[in-house]
């Protein structure tokens, strides 16, 4: 990251490998043939969504117009979804009903709340939020919870969505006769994993087994145990049809965390309803852009989670990652600092303007408010110049390695050029949309909301950069206008049909 190759020389490469004669190594040929896929095709993928490309996931979106960032977004199926929720899987029980509450508040706006199963806290997830609502007037509260992979298989699943199901509606059971409001309560069931790994440290799959109840090991699936590859495979089936089913469950879309590329695929191949939402972590997100590729063809929202601990705290005991890449902090420090807003608002604000829903976890009230919806509102929309500069310093801090510090481009005072844009449409009056055009994907990215003719539209941008206006009613293009003044200088354009 960024995820751009300027210095990769396509026709050498192909020259190396096609000098590699056959009685010699074919594994090397293999090699250089699969490096080429990953310096070529892969980073194309990961660009549209840290370069805003468009995709078939855009007519899901909210699009980010106006000025500031927009935290919802809409799923495949239609459904509004929040862009930033709170995380509290982990968090120790007895901080769960102050966090829920101060989150719920007119202050910060959270709607949405992350847990699973394993976590145990369902039912205290259920009290805090149903035992608050009436001094919060809350119409619509998510959760997203996850099975856990004790529980793969048909039968198993099944059991497990209901139970978790019953877990989180109990509050609201309990206050039925109440004369209160109550918010609806809207569930997104997940795979936890898609099998247990005995090679992960922390996982003891054996041992889990036998310690699961009686009630669990007399249904009729198998241990999942038994056949790792495929358990999970049953398990989807039963998300499905209690996705599909008619009754009144309460649940609102379904999908899948910490699957492979591998498991992805086989996903894709054979289910009948497709994952709405995909939960995975920021390292992956950021590296893995043939993951975040196959999501995007077919229309799963990503949902990051260890964001601000992965990319600022781990590593080192005290410091974290940014010991080892000063750097990198220091460009998202001035970006900050150049925007008047936090480090960790500004962070959040880069992944929800890309339509990247997060999650961070806290324990913390004065981080709950800097982490919340309505603070991350707040942040401006950022331009090209500060996502690339974002992008680049948080691919530093997760690899933990440095960037040049010649190499550092947040500084808001940093050469640039001026360019107006004015509509001048006077025949008929439409608003409309500017696009940047990425030089080497061609893909368009939106750095205007809509203005109207006579209104003006500014930006800092580079010589030879490029940009394209759209009609935003009909979503056609006008006109494509191309930056050639130097730094330092300004150009003027107007729009017209």
């Amino acid at each position: 990251v960024p995820i751009t190759w300027p210095n990769f020389n396509q026709a050498a490469w192909f020259n190396v490998i096609s000098n590699i004669q056959p009685e010699e190594d074919m594994k090397m040929r293999a090699f250089f043939v699969t490096a080429i896929s990953l310096l070529v095709v892969l980073p194309a993928a990961t660009e549209k969504v840290f370069r805003g490309g468009k995709s078939n996931n855009d007519r899901r979106v909210e699009e980010q117009e106006g000025t500031t960032t927009k935290t919802t977004t809409r799923l495949s199926n239609g459904v509004s979804f929040p862009l930033v929720g709170m995380g509290v899987g982990n968090l120790a029980h007895e901080n769960i009903p102050s966090i829920i509450a101060s989150g719920l508040n007119k202050q910060q706006q959270y709607r949405l709340i992350d847990t699973a199963s394993a976590s145990r806290n369902e039912e205290i997830i259920s009290k805090a939020i149903f035992n608050n609502n009436s001094e919060n007037e809350v119409d619509v509260i998510h959760v997203v919870t996850k099975i856990w992979y004790t529980h793969l298989g048909f039968e198993r699943t099944k059991k497990a969505v209901m139970e978790s199901r019953s877990r989180l509606l109990m509050a609201l059971d309990l206050n039925s006769n109440k004369n209160q409001k109550q918010p609806e309560l809207k569930i997104h069931i997940l795979i936890h994993w898609p099998r247990c790994d005995d090679r992960i440290e922390w996982m003891n799959c054996q041992e889990e087994e036998d310690n699961l109840d009686d009630s669990i090991k007399k249904l009729s699936d198998p241990s999942p145990l038994l056949d790792k590859q495929n358990a999970w495979k049953a398990s989807w089936r039963a998300l499905e049809g209690l996705y599909s089913s008619k009754d009144d469950n309460n649940i609102a879309s379904i999908g899948v965390s910490n699957f492979d590329l591998p498991d992805l695929k086989e996903l894709f191949e054979m289910c009948v309803v497709k994952p709405h939402i995909y939960q995975g972590n920021v390292w992956l997100l950021m590296f893995h852009p043939d993951i975040v590729a196959l999501l995007l063809e077919h229309d799963v929202l990503y949902q990051a989670y260890n964001v601000m601990n992965g990319i600022l705290f781990e590593g080192d005991a005290n410091q974290g990652r940014k010991t080892r890449a000063p750097n990198a902090m220091r460009q998202l420090e001035m970006i900050s600092t150049g925007m008047e807003k936090s480090m960790p608002n500004v962070l959040l604000a880069f992944f929800v303007q890309h339509h990247v829903a997060v999650i961070p976890r806290t324990a913390s009230e004065q981080h709950l408010l800097e982490n919340s919806p309505l603070s991350i509102e707040t942040v401006p929309l950022l331009d090209i110049q500060q996502r690339q500069a974002i992008e680049t310093a948080v691919g530093a801090l997760l690899r933990g390695e440095d960037i040049e510090s010649n190499n550092l481009s947040a500084d808001p005072l940093a050469p640039h050029v001026l360019a107006t844009f004015e509509n001048v449409i006077t025949t008929d009056k439409r608003p409309v949309q500017l696009f940047w055009i990425h030089e080497e994907t061609g893909d368009e990215i939106a750095v205007s909301e809509h203005f109207e003719p006579g209104e003006r539209h500014e930006i800092k941008t580079h010589p030879g950069h490029s940009f394209v206006a759209y009609d935003a009613l009909e979503k056609k293009s006008l006109e494509v206008f191309h930056i050639s003044a130097d730094y330092g200088g300004r150009e003027h354009f107007n729009i017209e049909l």
